[in-house]
């Protein structure tokens, strides 16, 4: 994530690339957001972006010439299960988002607080139980 809003992040020309490939995809150009890593609810919303857009990133980054595009971003354009990969962690992240966001509210009570982790650790529980984590 952090590797490929860092590659558009104040590079205009590179930016207006990418909006001409979301163009010619037939895809809505959306500015790819920042994930920081102290803010859990950062991740979510920036793989929803990148999802969004992947066809016309994949599309861009393979375009390049492989000495303008850092290799791990390379790498993971040309392997066939990144987006798979991405929609994995769409779906993980999602738990989480959902779950802080509950916990930040303004006026939760103790005891909402309580349920909302006991739910978080319940739907854990299962993730481990079915094998979904490693």
């Amino acid at each position: 994530m952090l590797k490929i809003f860092n590659f558009f992040h104040i590079y205009a020309v590179r930016t207006q690339q990418l909006k001409e490939f979301c163009d010619f995809v037939e895809i809505k150009y959306e500015e790819l957001l920042r994930h920081t890593k102290t803010r859990w609810l950062t991740l979510f919303p920036a793989i929803e972006k990148i999802l969004k857009m992947y066809p016309a990133l994949k599309g861009y980054f393979l375009s390049q010439p492989t000495r303008s595009v850092p290799i791990i971003i390379q790498k993971f354009f040309e392997d066939e299960l990144s987006e798979l990969y991405l929609f994995f962690l769409h779906s993980n992240t999602f738990i989480f988002h959902v779950r802080i966001s509950e916990l930040e509210r303004e006026n939760n009570s103790a005891i909402e607080v309580i349920q909302v982790i006991d739910l978080f650790q319940c739907y854990s529980r299962i993730g481990l139980r079915k094998n979904f984590f490693h």
